[in-house]
C-alpha cells in the first residue's frame, strides 16, 4: 500500500498543468486519467484508494517527456502510510480534465511503450509462485518474464503446457527471439497478430500449426538468426 507524502501537491500542480499534459498525451491515456482522477475524487475523509493513487503517479511517470517539471514532484513522493484528504483538489482536476476540449493527439514513443506494455501485463500469467509450486526456475532465461509496474513479475501462460511444464518449442523460439535482454519484444511478437501467419496470433497457433512454421515465422524477424 502506498499514500504519496505530497500527493496533494502532485494533484494541485497537474489540475494547475493540464492544459499543458493534455497536449502531450494521447485520448486514451487521458480517458485513463481521469477514471482515476475520479476515483481519487470519490475518497471519503480519513480514506485513501491506495490503488488509484498509485496509478495515476505510475501512469504520469511512464508518460510524461523526461523534462516535464511534474516529473521531479512525482519522484519525491514517498511511499507512505499516512493519509491526507486529497478528494477537493481532486474534484478540481476534474473540472480541468471536463473544461478543456484537446484537439488531436500527441502520442510520443514513451506514451506507446506505455500502452504496449499495459497490454501484454493483461494476458494470462504465472506467478512466481507458481512457478516455485511447480519445481521450475523462475531465473530460466528461456522464459519470458515481465516486471509489472510494482516490481513484481510475471510470466505468460501460454509458455506452459497443461501439466505446469514448460513447452520445449516456446523456449527454443524464445531463446533466438533473446527473450532474457528483450521480455516485452518477445512477448509482443508472441501475443500479437503475425503478418508471416496471415494474421494469426502465434500463442494461439500453438499445437495447431506446424512448429517449423512457428520456427520460421521467428525467424523471419530476423534473417540472419
Amino acid at each position: 500500500m502506498a499514500d504519496m507524502t505530497g500527493f496533494g501537491l502532485v494533484l494541485g500542480m497537474l489540475a494547475d498543468s493540464w492544459g499543458r499534459v493534455a497536449m502531450q498525451v494521447g485520448a486514451d491515456t487521458r480517458s485513463l486519467l481521469r477514471r482515476v482522477a475520479a476515483r481519487i475524487a470519490a475518497e471519503r475523509p480519513g480514506g485513501a484508494d491506495w490503488d488509484a493513487r498509485n496509478e495515476l503517479v505510475e501512469v504520469l511517470s511512464a508518460v510524461l517527456p523526461d523534462d516535464d517539471p511534474l516529473l521531479p514532484v512525482l519522484r519525491a513522493a514517498r511511499r507512505g502510510t499516512a493519509v491526507d484528504d486529497v478528494a477537493l483538489v481532486s474534484r478540481r482536476l476534474l473540472e480541468e480534465m471536463d473544461g478543456l476540449e484537446v484537439a488531436g493527439d500527441v502520442i510520443g514513443p514513451q506514451e506507446v511503450e506505455f500502452w504496449a506494455e499495459r497490454r501484454l501485463l493483461k494476458a494470462p500469467a504465472l506467478s512466481e509462485d507458481d512457478l516455485v509450486a511447480l519445481g521450475l526456475d523462475p531465473d530460466d532465461p528461456d522464459l519470458i518474464l515481465l516486471r509489472r509496474p510494482d516490481g513484481g513479475g510475471q510470466w505468460p501462460e501460454f509458455q506452459f503446457s497443461t501439466d505446469g511444464s514448460p513447452i520445449p518449442l516456446v523456449r527454443y523460439i524464445n531463446a533466438f527471439l533473446e527473450a532474457a535482454d528483450d521480455p516485452w519484444g518477445a512477448a509482443d511478437w508472441w501475443l500479437c497478430p503475425n503478418a508471416w501467419l496471415e494474421g494469426r496470433i502465434p500463442s494461439q497457433a500453438l499445437g495447431r500449426l506446424d512448429d517449423a512454421v512457428l520456427v520460421s515465422a521467428a525467424r523471419a524477424v530476423d534473417p540472419g538468426v
